[in-house]
């Protein structure tokens, strides 16, 4: 299970049954263990992050440095 459906299911459990710890225990026992595993960094890099910022001086336009 990843962080972010644990997250949500966790979330809703919340807000159907009001916080009891009694309702969601399950659910939250596994966002914890979801969130304390290590990250599986095989994954691929988003690399978003570089594009935008390639692209930012064409999105801007031409400016008058100080």
């Amino acid at each position: 299970m990843h962080d972010q459906p644990a997250n949500t299911f966790n979330l809703g459990c919340w807000a159907s049954s009001g916080y009891s710890i009694q309702g969601c225990a399950q659910l939250e026992q596994k966002l914890r263990q979801c969130m304390d595993a290590p990250r599986d960094s095989s994954g691929r890099k988003n690399n978003i992050n570089y594009h935008l910022s390639r692209m930012y001086p064409k999105i801007i336009g031409p400016h008058k440095r100080n």
